[in-house]
């Protein structure tokens, strides 16, 4: 794992780290900016900014390469070829 700050979307976007390293540096860095945050160590903007940008991250790790079109597209798909016709 690399031992320099990387960014929530550096990690996600990181070629060299696995899925699961990926999360867990994510998570790392979200329970690290919690506890600075419970002790009034960060400021508060900058705090929900990290959060938010650590969200999207995980997000965009865990959708992986389908995105979101192809999933919609193949629930919608799904869902229309048990859905009797009218």
């Amino acid at each position: 794992m690399p031992s320099t700050y990387l960014s929530p979307e550096e990690i996600s976007s990181h070629d060299e780290l696995s899925r699961e390293e990926k999360l867990e540096l994510l998570n790392d860095l979200m329970f690290d900016v919690k506890l600075q945050s419970s002790r009034g160590t960060i400021d508060p903007d900058q705090a929900e900014l990290l959060m938010a940008s650590i969200e999207q991250s995980v997000a965009r790790v865990t959708r992986g390469s389908y995105g979101r079109r192809g999933r919609s597209y193949s629930k919608h798909r799904a869902a229309s070829a048990h859905t009797p016709s009218i």
